[in-house]
């Protein structure tokens, strides 16, 4: 990659990489998409029935802290910019519960691919060599697996054995049992060969020229 296509500064994930909230005067429609479909939560202490949370703590890290700049962390995943400048968002939950969140809540998104899809979009930027890990992780993790427990009916207490009771299993979900029953390709890889043809030519004794003919 071309060192101008690199993402190697805070400016450079700004400019990508939102989690604040939108002005509502001069961003309107962003400010309706995110307020609907890029907060998280809240969760925490205020909501603690989300499924996020576990032993009291939200597994997601919400809400973040304030930052007044984007930094980079060990991890591979920068800090995003939040700032403390005042915006809040007023949401309702199904229970009438009101809550007010601020940029802390706000899941990091792309401007233009929230306006242009009107939907849930999470960008988040990997420009370590840990990205190799995050690309390829679903290509080689095979088959969905799951652990089951086979309990007997005649069973008046509970096997503890952990090699007699539990079973890995592959499970089917509905996208893949339909591909599977109409014998739909599940991957399709097309490799193209290319016959070049060598002509070495000699214009004078201290210079030698490759001629490269492509032959479709």
């Amino acid at each position: 990659m071309e060192n101008d296509h690199k993402i190697s500064t805070s400016e450079d994930i700004d400019r990508i990489v939102s989690a604040e909230i939108p002005d509502i005067k001069t961003e309107p429609k962003l400010f309706k998409i995110i307020k609907r479909s890029m907060i998280h939560g809240p969760c925490g202490v205020i909501n603690p029935t989300l499924p996020c949370m576990e032993n009291g703590v939200c597994t997601k890290n919400y809400p973040k802290e304030f930052r007044e700049e984007t930094n980079f962390n060990e991890n591979g995943y920068p800090s995003y910019r939040r700032r403390n400048n005042g915006r809040t968002i007023e949401i309702r939950k199904s229970n009438r519960l009101r809550f007010i969140v601020d940029n802390r809540n706000i899941v990091p998104y792309n401007k233009y691919l929230s306006t242009r899809y009107n939907a849930h979009i999470n960008v988040e930027i990997c420009s370590t060599i840990k990205a190799v890990k995050y690309l390829f992780k679903y290509v080689y993790k095979g088959h969905s697996c799951t652990t089951i427990h086979i309990n007997l009916d005649n069973e008046s207490f509970m096997n503890y054995n952990e090699i007699n009771s539990y079973l890995n299993a592959r499970y089917v979900g509905p996208c893949e049992a339909f591909h599977r029953i109409y014998s739909l390709k599940f991957m399709v890889v097309v490799t193209q060969f290319v016959d070049w043809q060598f002509t070495w030519k000699t214009c004078n004794p201290s210079t030698l020229h490759l001629v490269l003919k492509k032959k479709l």
